[in-house]
């Protein structure tokens, strides 16, 4: 009998392919997971991250005109100077989220949108200054 047809080397013949298909499928979803890791941190890294800063800015751009609105109803030179003083620490805050949100990695469309953000808020902020001197005095 040769060595091929013995029941032990079948046997260890099946073991160690049923031993390489295991590790085979292994190697398989581990680069599965790596891709996937990948795909996730991406999506951490700069969509998440993305979105925050467009969610602050917005926020921060809607208490704006929120302010701007009380200035213009405050009754008294007291009230309107502390709200000036909030107005200050909004821009404040609004500028921080426009950095964060510019030092990200983005497309060029995505900058071409922001943009125009850019351009309509300077456009609005403007004018908005102009109505809270005008309201000041």
């Amino acid at each position: 009998m040769r060595a091929g047809e013995s029941i032990g080397f079948r046997l260890i013949a099946a073991f160690l392919l049923l031993f390489a298909i295991i590790i085979g499928f292994g190697l398989v979803g581990l680069m599965r997971v790596d891709e996937f890791n990948r795909e996730s941190s991406a999506i951490r890294e700069r969509w998440l991250k993305s979105t925050r800063y467009l969610g602050d800015l917005n926020n921060f751009t809607s208490d704006f005109r929120a302010l701007e609105a009380t200035v213009l109803i405050s009754p008294t030179a007291d009230q309107s100077q502390s709200l000036s003083t909030e107005t200050a620490k909004l821009d404040d805050e609004i500028m921080r989220s426009k950095h964060a949100y510019e030092s990200l990695a983005h497309d060029r469309s995505e900058m071409q949108i922001y943009q125009e953000f850019e351009k309509n808020w300077g456009e609005y902020r403007a004018g908005a200054d102009r109505v809270l001197e005008l309201a000041r005095a």
